[in-house]
């Protein structure tokens, strides 16, 4: 009988720790939930002084998030378009030519490759991420949430580049996808 006894407490303290487990998990996923609906809260509407130090409010809501912006702020010239062997669009600027976000969003990589010499990557919290290569100057630390009108970096000569361009990648759910389907690009922005 003792050992029976035995036997249906240690099913009772079972049961009991794994209902405790259960819900301890619970609880920290909530928290964690919590803590990033509030950074993003935080990043749709904020007040923030861009690098020309205007400080204007800029609201982002979910369409500012979708890669709709030419990625360069002066004049430029599509140089290579997406293709199967290039999956992404080039444009060829001046060096030292403004680099802007396509998009709003936050630097989740950045640094140098022999190919793509200064780049760095800005995922768009929806799906989207992109791509910005060749810079000749990179201004952003990763983390940084970036606006659409913020100076992210300029046009450069870095990496596997025989002339000053911009190379753009738009990458959806882990896709290259042609930015052309997004953007409309001409020979002038702003």
């Amino acid at each position: 009988m003792k050992v029976i006894l035995a036997g249906l407490l240690l099913i009772i303290v079972l049961l009991i720790g794994a209902v405790y487990f259960q819900f301890s998990l619970v609880g920290k996923q909530k928290a964690e939930i919590v803590q990033l609906t509030g950074e993003l809260e935080n990043f749709k509407v904020s007040t923030v002084s861009n690098k020309s130090g205007s400080g204007k409010k800029r609201y982002n809501d979910y369409s500012d998030s979708i890669p709709r912006q030419v990625p360069v702020y002066g004049k430029y010239v599509v140089s290579q378009r997406f293709s199967d062997i290039h999956k992404g669009i080039d444009l060829a600027a001046v060096t030292g030519t403004k680099i802007v976000p396509s998009a709003v969003g936050v630097v989740v990589d950045k640094g140098y490759d022999e190919i793509y010499g200064n780049y760095l990557v800005i995922d768009h919290l929806n799906g989207y991420k992109t791509k910005y290569a060749h810079a000749s100057k990179v201004f952003v630390k990763l983390k940084e949430y970036v606006y659409i009108d913020d100076v992210i970096a300029l046009v450069g000569n870095t990496g596997k580049s025989t002339d000053p361009h911009l190379h753009f990648e738009i990458i959806e759910s882990g896709e290259k996808i042609d930015p052309a389907i997004l953007i409309k690009f001409d020979k002038q922005n702003r």
